[in-house]
């Protein structure tokens, strides 16, 4: 039978234990003893509705666009343009905009005025925003982004790569291009620019009017480098450590996140085409 050797007994006199508080005059619980929640002054600490970030006045060369009714969209677009060297849009061409596309969208339901949206009746005017202004959809973000030379996807969440949230790699996509004779397997490499920002649409479950946009970006240079929360309901902005932005980002429900990049020519400049050297099966010859 083998015996274990006996391990040496704990000296106690080295053990840390935590600092105490005799309650005196000058100590810890002496100052906070009698304080109320009214005298603590936390009930003026702006806090952000999702909880994270630390209020604080826009830094140096950071335009921060209130709104004025329900233009929380047109704010976060000229939040992420104005700051991205980009000239800031008006609500008329918001509204311009949300016009187009919802006569396009009668024009393809034949002249139809109406469309039901969550067991309603709505007016094809007012699909894209409401005719006294304000609430703009996706599509007229998306649309005002594009016209200024930006993208604007969803991006899910869970996708993310928190270790560079502002700088992307390449990302190769596959395709096929077939030909009269043969069909060749093509990769199509596409330089995905650095996205600017992520625009975040948090949806009111019982009335889609109380809907809310806002963005997440990063602002300034190293060492004054920051990633700021802009919400145009708030005079201040919010500022976000790293890690308070990819839990921000990585806690958005499906259909919440939208990136949004500098347009690139990806048919020429920011596209390389490479073939294989193995061809695929001949197709049949064409008549």
């Amino acid at each position: 039978m083998l015996m274990r050797p006996l391990r040496p007994a704990r000296d106690r006199s080295r053990r840390v234990e935590p600092a105490s508080d005799s309650g005196g005059p000058g100590s810890t619980l002496a100052r906070f003893k009698d304080l109320t929640w009214e005298a603590s002054n936390l009930q003026s600490v702006t806090r952000h509705p999702t909880g994270f970030g630390r209020p604080r006045a826009a830094p140096e060369e950071c335009l921060h666009h209130g709104q004025v009714g329900a233009t929380c969209g047109m704010a976060a677009v000229n939040n992420l343009l104005t700051n991205s060297g980009g000239t800031a849009v008006d609500a008329e061409y918001m509204l311009a905009i949300s016009a187009s596309l919802g006569q396009a969208e009668a024009e393809l339901r034949e002249g139809a005025q109406c469309v039901e949206e969550a067991g309603e009746q709505q007016n094809l005017a007012e699909l894209y925003a409401a005719a006294s202004g304000g609430h703009f959809d996706v599509q007229t973000l998306q649309t005002a982004f594009e016209e200024a030379g930006y993208s604007m996807w969803y991006m899910n969440p869970q996708r993310l790569d928190c270790s560079s949230l502002f700088d992307w790699a390449q990302e190769p996509a596959e395709s096929s291009k077939p030909t009269r004779k043969k069909q060749k397997k093509v990769v199509q490499v596409e330089l995905q620019p650095a996205p600017i920002g992520y625009v975040v649409h948090r949806k009111d479950a019982l009335n889609s009017r109380q809907d809310h946009w806002f963005v997440v970006r990063q602002h300034g240079r190293s060492p004054d480098l920051c990633i700021l929360l802009q919400d145009s309901l708030y005079d201040q902005v919010f500022e976000l450590t790293r890690v308070e932005a990819q839990q921000l980002l990585l806690s958005l429900p499906q259909g919440a996140l939208f990136a949004v990049s500098r347009l690139s020519s990806l048919n020429t400049d920011s596209t390389a085409w490479a073939e294989p050297a193995a061809a695929g099966p001949e197709l049949p010859a064409g008549p």
